[in-house]
């Protein structure tokens, strides 16, 4: 049995030639061995626990050392873990766990805020670094981040902090997800030209000024055609905006926040779309029909929430 427990342990072998191996070599243990009873269980329970519990837990048991990160694959850093984490140490803390935590896949850490920015890219880096199998990152764009490094894995972005470089999203080749303020966040400050490029997801928090913003928005569109979800605040009449949204053939989802006056509010076709969310601040007639007028002409949707100051009322197919 003693000579089995040791097979579990993770050693760097030393070749012949006195020149030292460095890659990790884990040991298994016997399919029929009594230590792996159970491996599986731990496994899939500590899988539901966060971060900062597989660091607790390591200790708890030989068991819980061979499973405790092993078990990882998506993994969130906020800034309730950085905060607990001992900051002289962190950088060697997220190197350890990096090297332990080969099967990670995914590393969410959109809820970093910029005081704990310049600590978060190099953890970042750690895990680029040691997880082979990481293939996605969702983060923020930062002030300091280059995403020349980290670009490739980033297919999330959950906003731009100010003064941050947006034109770093250029190298973000396989952004999926973006919520931004200003649509002009997304088009390059020197050429024009637009950075983002077949989303499936986009938010945009601030006001869009279809006057100002018609153009942009009509390249933004025509770059991307697979927009299943959508977030818009607009000003004023959005009939230019409903316009270049029924070119979205794949939009599944749309909330839209809109502060309106008197004009052409009316609604255009969008075949795929299955929910639709409006917040209104208005002032002027507002258009019932066209909220039924749409349900017929878009097969797909199953509800509109329209919401008119305080007033709520709901479409249900």
């Amino acid at each position: 049995m003693a000579e089995e427990m040791n097979h579990s342990k993770t050693s760097l072998l030393t070749t012949e030639d006195g020149n030292e191996d460095n890659s990790r070599q884990p040991q298994i243990y016997a399919k029929n061995s009594i230590d792996r009873f159970g491996d599986d269980l731990c496994q899939l329970l500590l899988s539901y626990f966060p971060l900062e519990d597989h660091i607790r837990y390591e200790c708890l048991s030989k068991q819980f050392q061979r499973t405790v990160f092993g078990s990882l694959r998506h993994i969130c850093i906020d800034d309730k873990l950085m905060r607990r984490l001992p900051k002289s140490n962190i950088r060697q803390i997220f190197a350890t766990i990096s090297i332990k935590c080969e099967n990670i896949e995914t590393i969410d850490c959109r809820d970093i805020d910029f005081r704990s920015e310049e600590r978060i890219v190099e953890v970042l880096n750690a895990f680029r670094d040691n997880c082979r199998h990481l293939r996605q990152i969702y983060c923020n764009l930062w002030r300091i981040t280059s995403m020349r490094s980290l670009g490739p894995l980033v297919t999330r972005i959950g906003r731009i902090e100010y003064f941050a470089d947006s034109d770093s999203i250029t190298y973000c080749h396989r952004l999926s997800r973006l919520r931004i303020n200003l649509l002009r966040d997304v088009f390059d400050r020197h050429n024009g030209t637009l950075m983002a490029k077949s989303l499936h997801s986009f938010e945009l928090r601030d006001y869009l000024y279809t006057n100002s913003d018609k153009h942009r928005l009509s390249a933004f569109v025509a770059q991307n055609l697979c927009l299943r979800s959508a977030v818009f605040m607009v000003y004023d009449t959005f009939h230019q905006l409903f316009q270049q949204l029924s070119r979205l053939t794949q939009l599944r989802e749309l909330r839209l926040t809109l502060l309106l006056t008197i004009g052409d509010n009316s609604l255009s076709e969008l075949p795929a779309l299955q929910m639709l969310i409006i917040n209104v601040y208005a002032c002027g007639d507002l258009w019932d029909n066209d909220f039924e007028d749409l349900l017929s002409r878009s097969p797909k949707l199953k509800a509109i929430e329209f919401i008119v100051n305080s007033y709520r009322r709901t479409f249900i197919v």
